[in-house]
């Protein structure tokens, strides 16, 4: 089992739990010079509803930077989100907080997380039995291939055609196909036997966090509303993350076929908005957003 995966079922525990609670409410707002910002998002139900965006101020904590935007209730000393505006966890229907940054999961708590410039955190209020771990997702899209986790990327291994938006990103495109953070692009069957790590959580989509995935001729999604995993009617491609036995992560655009996942992949190339504030997207077999992992 992974480092980050221990430290991640530790950390559980702590976030559903609902205890000497603490409300800060936020600040005026702040002006932060434009070159020098991070960015918050605040949603619900696997990224579904957006509630909030804001720019917030580098080198601060991911938690003071959400008190700074929002009104948070803290349990355990004010270290771990219980509430943000009035909306609750609750350990007994299985919902809670989440956080993300630069679409990777946070492996410790807010309070613990300092942000850098162009980082982007974001809260998710989702329901979590089904899925307690999610190592990755791509609705941070360029990141985190652009400014990594903590550290940037040394190199990114991306696939055209999204090897061309990474570069205008800022992402040190060059990589060898065994870099930690890789971008694929292709067929189910020619992605999971070239590489590793994305055939093991294609295998396992649940285990190791995928809320979308191809299953031979068919794309796969998990719908939380019936915590069960459903067959999407004309999906033919997934974009879908998962971290790298290396400490990376690895983002797929795969298909039924490689066409059908070029598609997918010219369109988030044209129009990274697709995949803005999702865990996973399904297409159809004209690269047409139909489906979002988790989401209702």
């Amino acid at each position: 089992m992974r480092r980050g995966r221990r430290i991640a079922w530790l950390v559980l525990p702590l976030l559903v739990a609902a205890c000497g609670e603490h409300r800060v409410k936020p600040p005026p707002p702040a002006t932060t010079p434009a070159a020098s910002v991070a960015r918050l998002v605040i949603s619900q139900n696997f990224g579904a509803h957006v509630l909030r965006t804001a720019q917030v101020a580098p080198g601060q904590s991911v938690m003071a930077a959400l008190q700074g935007a929002a009104t948070v209730s803290t349990t355990y000393g004010g270290r771990f989100v219980q509430a943000i505006d009035g909306t609750a966890g609750s350990q007994k229907r299985g919902e809670d907080w989440l956080y993300f940054v630069n679409g990777v999961e946070a492996d410790v708590g807010a309070s613990d997380w300092k942000l850098r410039s162009g980082d982007t955190t974001w809260w998710d209020y989702r329901r979590w039995h089904a899925y307690p771990h999610v190592p990755a997702v791509v609705g941070s899209w360029p990141e985190p291939f652009v400014h990594g986790v903590r550290a940037a990327p040394t190199a990114v291994a991306a696939d055209a055609p999204l090897d061309a938006p990474l570069r205008a990103a800022g992402a040190p495109v060059g990589g060898k196909a065994d870099a930690p953070y890789r971008v694929l692009v292709g067929a189910d069957r020619d992605l999971r036997a070239k590489d590793a790590d994305w055939r093991t959580a294609a295998n396992q989509p649940r285990i190791y966090g995928l809320t979308a995935w191809i299953n031979g001729a068919a794309a796969v999604r998990f719908n939380a509303d019936g915590n069960d995993n459903v067959v999407v009617p004309g999906g033919q491609a997934v974009a879908a993350a998962t971290a790298t036995a290396a400490g990376g992560v690895v983002l797929a655009v795969t298909g039924v076929d490689a066409a059908s996942a070029q598609a997918a992949a010219a369109a988030i190339a044209r129009d990274p908005g697709v995949l803005a504030h999702r865990y996973a997207v399904v297409f159809d077999g004209a690269g047409k957003p139909i489906a979002y992992g988790g989401a209702p």
